[in-house]
């Protein structure tokens, strides 16, 4: 891909592209900006980018970030320089601004409102635009229209921008197959394979060997220092059971948001299946069909539904006897939504035929749509209103708990003023932390320089409130005795001792293989495998990673052997290549618009990303507020 944006780089359109960047930052300035710098996080060339409005970006795309990677960390974020991240786009998104107004590049009221009205995210059931939806989504977004139009309206510019940047990034039907022949052929291999633990019985260490390799890898047998501490966790949801909350505020807030407990039709349902394909013969398809008639009339005659799911169903339900837990429509296949719902509390269909074969459905419980009663949910109802109540005193409580451990009370009598208790961890490593509760890494390294017994005297800040931490005991860091490791250096010599003789043979044997080959193959043609069919990508199944036997298997001369040996993780292999297997007319048939489509896209992105790195360089960045970047 470098090789095709290289032959375009030199291209008229392109050196176009670059000169217009340098005019406009020669010729073109900027409206000045006169605020604090203390509430600048950075400048480009004359315009801001305030800490408020990058804090607010930030939380925006985090939270965006969170929802597709539910179980990320604070420290993986920061790991990944995530506010950086978010900064250089920003930054990127105003000079693409500007070359947007320095070339008349605009979108106008029309095609905003066109763009919006046509968002599938805003339209109802009948596929119209909702006004009632869009402003109630971007209210739940924390935006008003006028903030999510004007920055709406900013990224169709930039996407003008970016398209008029990339015009040069088109690929041709010719360089796309080039591409697609090179990159989905595949190659086969010969291979010997000498297994190192077949010679593990001809290794015997000696006791100076095993002191000599423990010595010279104590460090493997390391166990680093732990400890456990005892905490109190202030937050909402640990502070809600002490909350008071009246029936009557439960059932004015049940009245006033009885849209947030409407229930769908909702059925309970086991089934099994007996796989079939949908363009099975008619001899498959009729075996199939006479196994689940079978099943139901064992079910018939008095079999338990869930025994028969057990025994005889081939979904992966199975081990549940069929369970499917309760499911709403347009969850299932067609055909399989219609049978269920169509049956009765207790009724089993007759043999419903979907893409997956045969099913027989048992519905055991149904809800009706509607919405749920004030006894069946005023237990969150009142839970949610704590958590609110609690949040609102959780300043309070915190400086309660904080003022009580400062004039020396205990975190146990701090947690009983406050009506909770306090929690105990196993041990836990600095580099692990604590499982029971995720903590910041250097607030894990703060309770380990703790003495034992003591408290933490300002609270630890977490994503959903405040923790306190008391130091329970620390085991310290120590190297296991070679007593306690024998075994495992036994083990690791025999492996390192087995693997060289099985290197040294397969050197011998390779000195034969090349001298005469085809004496030698009838030799060897017991133990001659063939690989299966791999890629360029440098795995080889059963033999894994091994990029450098890849290169060479595609490079080589068939049925030539290699004249080195490879380590494999079970020991070492000699190779040679044996086929090649080029992608076939039909499968380019098939495939042609995607490799197109994705190569254009990957051409386009690149020319873009050097296009916008040309405008950093161009332009004046600073950053003026770095510690808002390193929080």
């Amino acid at each position: 891909m470098l090789d095709l944006i290289r032959r375009h780089s030199q291209s008229w359109g392109v050196k176009l592209l670059f000169g217009l960047i340098v005019l406009v930052f020669v010729f073109w300035g900027v409206g000045s900006s006169h605020n604090n710098s203390a509430k600048i996080l950075a400048t480009i060339n004359e315009q801001s980018i305030t800490i408020q409005d990058f804090l607010q970006e930030y939380e925006k795309r985090q939270e965006t970030f969170r929802q597709q990677r539910p179980n990320v960390t604070s420290e993986e974020m920061r790991g990944m320089h995530f506010k950086q991240q978010v900064l250089d786009s920003m930054i990127n998104q105003e000079l693409l601004s500007e070359l947007a107004h320095a070339n008349g590049i605009t979108t106008s009221d029309v095609e905003l409102r066109d763009t919006i009205m046509h968002m599938p995210v805003f339209l109802n059931k009948d596929k119209q635009f909702d006004k009632d939806r869009y402003a109630s989504l971007l209210r739940a977004n924390r935006m008003d229209p006028t903030q999510f139009e004007t920055g709406y309206a900013k990224d169709l510019t930039i996407q003008k921008v970016q398209d008029y940047l990339t015009m040069s990034g088109t690929i041709d039907e010719q360089e796309a197959k080039d591409f697609f022949l090179f990159a989905r052929e595949q190659a086969k291999i010969d291979y010997i394979l000498y297994n190192q633990d077949d010679f593990t019985d001809q290794v015997t260490p000696s006791d100076k060997e095993i002191s000599t390799y423990y010595e010279a890898h104590k460090e493997t047998f390391a166990v680093p220092a732990k400890m456990n501490m005892a905490y109190l966790l202030l937050s909402p949801e640990t502070l809600a059971s002490k909350q008071d909350i009246p029936e009557n505020v439960i059932e004015a807030y049940y009245a006033a948001h009885t849209k947030e407990f409407q229930q769908e039709e909702m059925v309970k349902a086991r089934h099994i299946l007996i796989k079939v394909k949908e363009d099975a013969s008619k001899t498959v398809e009729a075996k199939a069909k006479k196994a689940i008639d079978a099943v139901l009339a064992k079910y018939k005659k008095g079999a338990s539904f869930e025994e028969l799911a057990k025994k005889y169903s081939e979904g992966p339900s199975k081990i549940s006897g069929g369970d499917l837990g309760w499911f709403g429509k347009g969850r299932m296949v067609p055909e399989f939504e219609k049978a269920t719902f169509d049956l009765k509390k207790g009724q089993v269909s007759a043999p419903v035929r979907t893409s997956f074969g045969y099913h027989l459905i048992l519905v055991e419980d149904r809800k009706p749509a509607g919405t749920k009663p004030l006894e069946a949910v005023k237990e969150d109802i009142r839970l949610k209103l704590a958590k609110e109540q609690a949040s609102d005193t959780l300043q309070d409580s915190l400086d309660k708990a904080l003022e009580m451990v400062v004039t020396g009370d205990s975190l146990d009598k701090a947690a009983q003023a406050l009506g909770i208790t306090t929690e105990t961890t196993d041990f836990f490593t600095q580099a692990d932390g604590p499982q029971e509760v995720t903590i910041p890494a250097e607030a894990i390294a703060e309770v380990f320089n703790l003495g034992e017994n003591e408290v933490t005297q300002t609270p630890i800040l977490l994503e959903d409130g405040y923790l306190l931490a008391q130091k329970l005991e620390e085991k310290p860091a120590h190297i296991l005795a070679l007593d306690k490791v024998k075994g495992s250096v036994i083990a690791s010599l025999k492996q390192e001792g087995a693997k060289a003789i099985a290197l040294e043979k397969a050197k011998n044997d390779l000195a034969l293989l090349l001298k005469d080959s085809q004496s030698a193959d009838k030799k060897f043609a017991a133990q001659i495998k063939t690989s299966e069919a791999f890629g360029r990508q440098g795995f080889i199944p059963d033999l894994g990673m091994q990029p450098e036997l890849v290169e060479q298997a595609f490079a080589g001369t068939p049925k030539a052997w290699l004249s080195s040996t490879y380590p494999v993780t079970s020991g070492v292999i000699l190779a040679r290549p044996n086929t090649r297997v080029r992608p076939s007319t039909e499968d380019w048939d098939k495939e042609k618009n995607y490799w197109i489509t994705s190569l254009e896209q990957a051409r386009k992105q690149e020319i873009f990303m050097a296009l916008v790195q040309a405008l950093r360089q161009k332009a004046s960045i600073k950053i003026l507020n770095q510690r808002v970047l390193e929080n």
